[in-house]
């Protein structure tokens, strides 16, 4: 069994990856931030824990959780129960770029205030140095082009990785 945590700044190909493992890799793919996955981690931690470690399934869950220490302890404890962290990372322009061209089509207020929380997003994560307290295997998913590196070459660095 293949057990993936991916977190990561906004606009770094989590979700990408996570649904191209699910159809190309036969994964099971847990986007936290969709369905009532969120819930499940704020008021049934263990419960969703457990149930995530004892499934026999490859899963990889994707998440670009805030730096809250709810959040940590449960990453910390899928961690320790075997799942393999890995944090996107890299090219924070491109990664800006790619989180605003995904918005495009909101209203201008909208807009406005989806950039600011990925500012704050991305600040929040360096102020509290959540690659230092979660220690994950660390991956630039952009090229020297600042384009997304192909998701075969992802996964490839991934699994190349051990830590």
């Amino acid at each position: 069994m293949t057990k993936y945590f991916i977190a990561g700044i906004p606009g770094t190909g989590k979700t990408t990856l996570g649904n191209y493992l699910a159809k190309k890799r036969n994964f099971q793919h847990i986007n936290i931030e969709e369905g009532d996955y969120i819930h499940k981690v704020n008021n049934e931690k263990e419960k969703f824990i457990e149930a995530l470690v004892e499934d026999k399934n490859d899963i990889v869950i994707t998440w670009g959780f805030s730096p809250y220490v709810h959040y940590i302890d449960f990453v910390m404890k899928l961690k320790h129960a075997g799942y393999k962290l890995i944090w996107f990372d890299g090219d924070r322009e491109a990664a800006f770029i790619s989180f605003e061209n995904r918005e495009r089509n909101e209203s201008p207020e909208t807009l406005a205030q989806t950039i600011e929380a990925f500012k704050i997003q991305v600040n929040s994560i360096d102020q509290f140095n959540i690659v230092g307290q979660i220690n994950p295997i660390q991956i630039n998913t952009f090229n020297e082009n600042h384009q997304y590196k192909p998701l075969d070459q992802i996964i490839a660095e991934i699994e190349n990785k051990n830590h």
